[in-house]
Parts: C-alpha cells; structure tokens; sequence
C-alpha cells in the first residue's frame, strides 16, 4: 500500500462516520449568542479595569499632593456675621482716596 491508498481508505471512512453525524438546528444560534456574551463580558471587563485604574490614580494623586501645613501656623476658629453692615463712606475717606489717586511720588520727578 502506498501512501495515497492510505490517505484514500482514511477519507471514506471519515467521511462515512462524519455523514451520520450533525449539529444541533439551534448550533448557529446559541453560537452567536455565545459570541456576543463573550465580547460584553469582554467590554465590561474593559470599563471596569479603567474606571478602577482612574479612581485610584486620582486617589493617590489626591493622597499624595496633600497641602502641607506649616509649623509657624496656628488653626483657629472664628465667628462669622451673617449680616454684614454696610460701610459708610465719608468725605475724609473720599478725599484720601483722590490724594492717593493724584499723588505724585518723589521717585517720579526729575533729577536736576
């Protein structure tokens, strides 16, 4: 026997064994289905990693870059009015005011 005969007598019996077989009418179906579950679930896995990731990257940025509070300070608590009153304006308040505005400084003049 050569080498093709045995490849000949391998296929028939293949196909005679194969010929009486078949898949379910529901197989394309449920294929798809399973396809489809499989890419979602898939997605899902994708979403969740990365929402997971920002939220912990933005957790340790935000442990890490915490404000540092200088020994030289001191926490204090202060009252505060809801009302506030409203300041009055005087004329000397005015007049300060437009000497400031009309103020000439001794850096601005002239060197002779």
């Amino acid at each position: 026997m050569t080498e093709k005969e045995l490849d000949d007598i391998f296929c028939q019996r293949l196909k005679s064994c194969i010929s009486g077989c078949k898949l379910p009418e529901e197989f394309a179906s449920k294929l798809k289905a399973s396809v489809r579950r499989s890419r979602r679930s898939m997605r899902l896995c994708i979403v969740l990693t990365t929402t997971f990731a920002v939220i912990l990257s933005v957790a340790l940025t935000g442990l890490m870059h915490s404000p540092s509070q200088d020994d030289d300070t001191k926490c204090a608590l202060v009252a505060k009015c809801d009302k506030k009153t409203p300041e009055k304006v005087s004329c000397w308040m005015l007049l300060g005011f437009f000497r400031d505005c009309f103020k000439r400084n001794r850096n601005g003049r002239r060197k002779k």
